[in-house]
């Protein structure tokens, strides 16, 4: 019996630069559905991608401008400018609605060098919903020069992925019990940690090691971070 072919999904957002260039990266030769928030959609249909949904309210294209998002787009959701939700959140949950089992990069997500903090933060902060909460684990946040994740409680081996990062930070979101992290240059043994913090700025030892992570209790968020000019 063959193995099904594996699938993604890829979200775009707004932000200045996100990092379509890094698609190939990801998803290359494999099967893939594109969604575009706002303004991402025209980032993607510049860059030769035809989108399965755009959604937003779309308050930051011209006329012009999405009369060409609705030509390169399959379903468009518009929503009014006056809603309860970003347009970010309503993206994750047609991902959560249409494409429940696959792995979804988020592009424009971080706002890399010239986006929203409010944004950003705002992204970040959806892993506390508790709607998309069985979408946290396969999201991955895909810019430039930085890839990150979320981890709820487990055994995880990191990787280097598609690049060898100057640094892997560690950053607990909440309380966590028995964090570890090993077969990396700085090792934590089995640590209780009461509140948020920021373990930065730690590294692979090389691209063939992949990091040992595991804990009990709590929120993990994962970054690798390069610092190309």
């Amino acid at each position: 019996m063959q193995s099904k072919e594996k699938e993604y999904v890829v979200v775009c957002g707004g932000a200045v630069k996100p990092a379509v260039s890094e698609i190939p990266k990801y998803v290359q030769n494999h099967k893939t559905y594109y969604i575009g928030v706002d303004g991402g959609s025209l980032k993607l249909i510049k860059a030769g991608y035809h989108l399965d949904y755009a959604v937003g309210d779309f308050d930051s294209v011209t006329e012009e401008e999405f009369q060409l998002i609705k030509e390169n787009a399959t379903h468009i959701i518009k929503h009014p400018a006056q809603k309860d939700d970003t347009d970010m959140e309503l993206a994750l949950e047609i991902v959560q609605e249409e494409f429940p089992d696959l792995e979804c990069f988020i592009l424009g997500g971080i706002g890399e060098k010239k986006g929203r903090l409010d944004h950003m933060l705002a992204n970040i902060w959806m892993v506390y919903q508790p709607r998309f909460k069985q979408s946290v684990g396969r999201i991955k946040f895909i810019e430039k020069n930085h890839v990150f994740q979320f981890f709820f409680p487990g055994e995880y081996e990191i990787s280097a992925e598609k690049m060898l990062p100057d640094y892997l930070s560690i950053i607990t979101l909440t309380a966590v019990e028995q964090l570890s992290i090993q077969n990396a240059v700085y090792n934590l043994g089995t640590t209780d940690i009461g509140y948020p913090r920021a373990l930065i700025s730690n590294e692979f030892i090389d691209k063939n090691h992949p990091v040992k992570l595991s804990f009990k209790q709590g929120l993990v968020l994962v970054l690798r971070v390069n610092e190309r000019k």
